[in-house]
Parts: C-alpha cells; structure tokens; sequence
C-alpha cells in the first residue's frame, strides 16, 4: 500500500507508520504514479478538482487509469456540486479549546471557495481553498474521456444512493477499461 500526497508536512507526519507493506512519498498527481501495478486507487476528502484547467483533471485521471491493473478500481470521493449550491454557508464561526476559526464561503462558478482564518492567544494564519464543482454529469464525461467506466455511485460514506438534491458527497466508483 502506498500513499500518496503533495504536502510534506502531512507526508512527514504519516511516514512513523510507515512498514514494509505500509509506504508514503510526496507526488503531485498532475505526474505520472510511481507504480503501474495498482489493484485499486482510493481518491479521498476532495481531493479531486483543485486545479486551473479541466486538461489537469483528465491528466490526473488519465495518471490513475495507466496507474491500475487491468480491471483496477477507483474510489473518488467528492463533494456533491448540486448539494453545495444549495445548502453553501456563507459564514461559520467556530472556537475549539481556545482557538479560533472563522470560516467564510462563496462561489465563483466553476469554484467554490473556502476562507479559513486560525487563530489562537499568539498566531492568526488564514488559507484559501478552491474547488471545482463538479457534477456528476462532468465526472461521467471526465471518465469517457479517460477510459474510465462508471460503476456506481454513493450519496455518503455509509454508501447510501447518490441523490443530487439530498447527497453531500458524490463518491464514484470506476474501473478501468482495457483497450
């Protein structure tokens, strides 16, 4: 098993539970995967559609498929688009063991970003995060184009059926096509 990540920090974190089974590496999923030979992929918590062009997305799908096994399986779990629209909370103020999170949202279509500002007795750090809203009409496409078949959908982690209206995630299982 080997898992994958563009931080550091969290790479560094994972890597004391690292065994000889068990292996983490930094990468950046736009490059191609360190191994050909995957049984299955497990894309997880959004980490899906942070990039400037649709061509970033395909290539990284593109590096999933050529990363499988023949017949090999995808797990992408995303946000539900149609959900987010609907429910998006503009403003959030929340305060854990005397740190501070003010969190604001909005949408620039085709993004949904996120402002998050931490602060505590001595640091203030504020991050910005910006997702593409995909439906699931764009990931169907998105997988045509990779050859990547659809094989279900789910609305939750308790793999609920996906419902746009109702789902707040949209967790796509693919597998690849063999040519």
């Amino acid at each position: 098993m080997l898992g994958l990540d563009l931080s550091e920090p969290f790479i560094r974190s994972a890597k004391h539970m690292q065994n000889k089974t068990l292996q983490f590496a930094k990468h950046d999923m736009r490059q191609a995967f360190p191994s050909q030979n995957f049984h299955a992929i497990f894309n997880i918590f959004t980490s899906f559609g942070h990039f400037d062009t649709v061509q970033e997305d395909l290539c990284v799908l593109t590096n999933m498929y050529n990363a499988l096994r023949p017949n090999g399986l995808v797990l992408l779990d995303y946000l539900n688009a149609p959900y987010v629209r609907m429910s998006l909370v503009p403003r959030d103020n929340k305060s854990i063991q005397g740190i501070h999170f003010k969190l604001r949202r909005h949408i620039e279509e085709p993004y949904v970003f996120k402002r998050i500002e931490v602060q505590d007795e001595q640091r203030r750090f504020e991050y910005v995060e910006r997702v593409r809203l995909l439906d699931l009409a764009q990931f169907q496409a998105y997988f045509k184009a990779t050859k990547l078949q659809l094989l279900e959908t789910f609305g939750d982690y308790d793999l609920r059926p996906y419902d746009p209206a109702h789902s707040h995630r949209l967790i796509c299982l693919v597998q690849r096509i063999n040519s």
